[in-house]
């Protein structure tokens, strides 16, 4: 006889038998992955250009053209306060079993 457990993170969970659900946060999960993965490349591709670009000396208010992209390096602005309000809302955590 084979033992089967099914993580429980609380006492008072519910287990929900929808499959159109399941499918709905699985593509959520692999779109989830797939933006970080993404974005980690987007990372390493604007840093290999930045370090491209400081290699022909732009400076502060320059504007250059490389092909079909046109590149502007501006001024940093002045430092300014910020004030905003924030108000409550109720928020759904989604994360697979055995993540915290």
């Amino acid at each position: 006889m084979a033992v089967h457990s099914d993580p429980q993170t609380r006492i008072d969970e519910r287990v929900i038998e929808s499959p159109e659900l399941l499918e709905a946060l699985d593509k959520r999960a692999n779109a989830h992955e797939a933006a970080r993965s993404a974005k980690g490349e987007l990372e390493l591709r604007h840093a290999d250009v930045i370090a491209e670009l400081g290699k022909h000396g732009l400076e502060e208010g320059d504007t250059i053209r490389v092909g079909t992209y046109r590149i502007t390096k501006t001024k940093p602005g002045e430092p300014k306060p910020v004030t905003f309000e924030t108000t409550p809302t109720s928020r759904v955590m989604i994360r697979p079993l055995g993540e915290a």
